[in-house]
């Protein structure tokens, strides 16, 4: 019985200190991802576009995605980042 006990708890504690780590992780991409779309806004709502910067920013902002992507999919469902994938392809377009 007390095996049975320890087994469990030792499993529930991986499964929190799991969440903890993947939470913290989804809020980083969130984060940087909506401070390169912020600049990205700024940059494009200047009266003087300057089209190579934008294009950079948005370069950028695709590498860290793409960086973030791969680690994402083992635990957030494949449909919610293909989403994300479209809408920025949208907006490079």
């Amino acid at each position: 019985m007390t095996k049975e006990l320890l087994i469990c708890i030792i499993i529930v504690i991986l499964i929190c200190v799991g969440d903890f780590f993947t939470q913290k992780y989804t809020k980083l991409c969130i984060s940087e991802a909506e401070s390169g779309l912020h600049e990205l806004r700024e940059t494009l709502m200047k009266e003087e576009v300057d089209s190579e910067s934008a294009k950079r920013e948005m370069t950028e902002i695709l590498e860290k995605w793409s960086k973030r992507h791969p680690k994402l999919s083992y635990y957030i469902e494949h449909d919610e980042l293909e989403k994300v994938e479209t809408e920025l392809a949208g907006i490079k377009a």
